[in-house]
């Protein structure tokens, strides 16, 4: 995986990327889809939040 260099991430954020990663590189091939909807679902949860917040447009 090549790693992209982005400042608008904290080290906290980054960190937390990292752990994901580590327990989605453990997980047996047939459990890693439904993880990856979990993941899905909490990101666009956190963006209507964001939106319903008033920060962001569409």
């Amino acid at each position: 995986m090549n790693a992209v260099k982005n400042e608008n991430y904290s080290p906290e954020q980054i960190s937390d990327a990292e752990k994901i990663l580590e327990v989605y590189a453990k997980l047996p091939d047939n459990k890693k889809p439904m993880l990856m909807v979990i993941i899905n679902a909490l990101i666009s949860g956190m963006e209507i939040q964001e939106l319903l917040a008033g920060k962001q447009r569409i």
